[in-house]
């Protein structure tokens, strides 16, 4: 899988500079899987139940997309990004329309084989608290 990073509309130069983890499980444990990285790419791993939180860690910062499915069977590109007011893409915009939103982290998964892509997204109120929670999924577990 290749990877980028887009923050506030601006490409990143990532390689070998970031993470993907995947968590799995519930309140009583969690499996944390980190994927090897190569340049700007990973290898997809195998996951349990298909489902997993899915965090991406770009210098220092960990960015949360909470629970997603991620049964993949094609080679994907997968395009991160990070994004406050003004912001660079028009599909999430009404999901922002709510005035306490500050940003939104997205996730474009561009099938490289077959099929159309599809993107996720989630909104916080406060950037501050949006890393610090991700960095908690991450490192409490450990």
């Amino acid at each position: 899988m290749t990877v980028e990073f887009i923050k506030d509309g601006n490409a990143k130069n990532i390689d070998d500079d970031f993470k993907v983890y995947f968590l799995v499980g519930d309140s009583s444990y969690m499996t944390i899987t980190k994927p090897k990285i190569d340049g700007n790419s990973f290898f997809m791993p195998p996951v349990q139940n298909n489902e997993a939180i899915i965090l991406f860690e770009y210098k220092g910062k960990v960015y949360n997309l909470g629970t997603r499915n991620i049964d993949f069977k094609q080679n994907m590109k997968w395009v991160f990004g990070f994004d406050k007011k003004p912001y660079s893409r028009e599909y999430y915009t009404e999901a922002t329309k709510n005035s306490n939103v500050e940003g939104v982290f997205y996730l474009e998964l561009h099938p490289q084989e077959k099929g159309d892509g599809v993107v996720t997204a989630v909104t916080f109120e406060n950037t501050k608290e949006f890393l610090k929670y991700g960095k908690f999924l991450i490192y409490s577990w450990e």
